[in-house]
């Protein structure tokens, strides 16, 4: 499926992640994307789309705030996945959904999908880097510290080690120590 929108009388087509130009292949103005993404993003067939079409459309819609939309695709995708020849496929996908469930509110729903439809699904092998932190933060987000930590060091553990300043795991960590810290700090008060 093509994925192109006109707007204003002049074609856009969605090519490498990006919306550009059809006839010239640039970029739009910031003006033009904000139509293009109210106009096309909320009513897309992606029932026909390939599965790279769809997850390209996903992280898009993931980058443009588009979470409720984003969220129907991911699950569209994710049943769409079979055990055999997907894992790859959801591995990818997995920490988009927990993402957007987080980013919606809902990160019970984050956690219950890992723990229920991914790990009963495809086991240990869906797990990567990016979905144990989704889910670390996940964690978090309802306070669960504890748990939070451990799927940090199972990410920690993945990665051979080597954690940055600003990468995300990173980011879950500080979010962790901070709670521990406050923790500490209220009790000694």
């Amino acid at each position: 499926m093509s994925m192109e929108i006109k707007i204003d009388g002049i074609y856009y087509k969605f090519f490498n992640g990006q919306w550009t130009e059809k006839s010239t292949n640039t970029a739009p103005s910031q003006k033009v994307l904000l139509k293009i993404h109210s106009n096309y993003y909320e009513q897309v067939e992606y029932v026909n789309c390939s599965k790279n079409e769809c997850l390209s459309l996903l992280k898009e819609l993931k980058a443009q705030g588009r979470l409720r939309k984003g969220l129907e695709i991911g699950l569209f995708l994710w049943g769409n996945c079979d055990r055999a020849e997907d894992a790859r496929t959801a591995q990818h996908i997995l920490p988009i959904i927990t993402s957007v469930y987080r980013g919606i509110g809902k990160p019970r729903d984050a956690i219950s999908f890992y723990r229920d439809k991914a790990l009963a699904r495809f086991g240990k092998s869906v797990e990567s880097i990016a979905s144990l932190n989704s889910l670390a933060a996940a964690y978090c987000d309802i306070s669960d510290y504890a748990s939070a930590r451990k799927l940090c060091d199972k990410a920690y553990a993945k990665q051979g080690g080597s954690v940055g300043y600003t990468n995300e795991l990173s980011r879950v960590y500080n979010r962790i120590r901070a709670a521990n810290n406050y923790r500490v700090q209220s009790a000694v008060v």
